[in-house]
């Protein structure tokens, strides 16, 4: 992770390429700044994290923190819970082209307690300022969508 700049208001946002569903999930870690009105318009997402065990590969690609500062991205292969790889790929699924959310797992170093607080106290900021928040219940179950 790149460190967020907390004047700016700074956050991570997820662009999840588009895909079927059983394809490789496939995102981009982007910078975004929730102070700015020509921001990005996200989805923040909703989820219960699960089981610690249950855990699914992704792959992510980690953007320069800036866009004046082109240059390579990095893809790493990282492990989410499965729950929220489940999420992410039916909302990928849902509709073509990438779709940018914020999910706190990914979009948050959890490593970084500093980071982390500091994230946490702009959670109410970051939900209000997406354009809608999606909540995952689960996969469903034929009677019921999974979003």
């Amino acid at each position: 992770y790149f460190p967020l700049d907390s004047d700016r208001q700074e956050i991570r946002l997820l662009e999840i390429q588009s895909g079927q569903l059983d394809d490789p999930l496939v995102c981009s870690l982007v910078y975004a700044s929730i102070s700015d009105p020509d921001n990005v318009p996200y989805s923040t997402l909703s989820y219960c994290w699960g089981i610690r065990k249950e855990v699914a590969t992704m792959a992510l690609s980690i953007a320069m923190r800036s866009p004046l500062l082109q240059g390579p991205t990095q893809l790493l292969q990282i492990q989410v819970q499965a729950n929220l790889h489940n999420a992410l790929r039916y909302l990928r699924h849902e509709r073509g082209g990438p779709r940018v959310v914020w999910a706190d797992a990914v979009c948050i170093n959890q490593q970084g307690i500093e980071e982390r607080n500091q994230q946490v106290a702009m959670m109410r900021d970051i939900y209000v300022c997406a354009k809608d928040v999606r909540i995952w219940l689960g996969e469903g179950d034929g009677k019921t969508p999974p979003m």
